[in-house]
């Protein structure tokens, strides 16, 4: 799943390992779970074009409209 969030943020890191380390993502278990159920090549537009909108310095959130679009 690191593909997808690279660590996630800091602030989202408290958790403990199964091997006891700090520093484990809490979102991690939801992250497995939902990436190990979705089609990647479904997600890929929306994930490429939040990307973009992030490299413009625009919200990811308008990705909103591109979905509401493709319904």
């Amino acid at each position: 799943m690191r593909f997808a969030c690279h660590g996630e943020c800091p602030k989202h890191r408290f958790t403990r390992t199964p091997e006891g380390e700090w520093g484990l993502n809490y979102l991690r278990a939801g992250y497995k779970l939902f990436f190990n159920q979705i089609d990647p090549y479904m997600i890929d537009p929306y994930m490429q074009f939040m990307a973009s909108e992030l490299r413009r310095y625009r919200p990811p959130a308008d990705v909103m409209h591109l979905f509401q679009r493709a319904i």
